[in-house]
């Protein structure tokens, strides 16, 4: 599978193909990218579980996947859209 950057609706980068990231999965079912602290993380998600990509190193972080049930309280297993608002 591969994936896309894009900043509203410019293409930034891709298509690159999710394994030079580190995620061995495909057909991933939802992705969001949050800013946390001083940082931005991406998370993706399938069947139940999530990976979050450290964006300076473009690698997903070390110790994923988990489980979405353990840190996305009301969040579905089965996920198919993501997205933030603002406020």
């Amino acid at each position: 599978s591969n994936y896309w950057v894009f900043d509203a609706e410019h293409k930034i980068k891709g298509p690159d193909h999710l394994q030079t990231i580190g995620l061995r999965v495909t057909h991933i079912q939802a992705a969001l990218r949050l800013k946390e602290h001083h940082s931005h993380h991406t998370y993706f998600f399938k069947s139940g579980h999530y990976w979050r990509l450290d964006s300076r190193e473009n690698r997903v972080d070390t110790g994923y996947p988990l489980r979405i049930w353990q840190d996305w309280s009301g969040i579905p297993d089965e996920i198919d859209a993501a997205f933030q608002d603002a406020q």
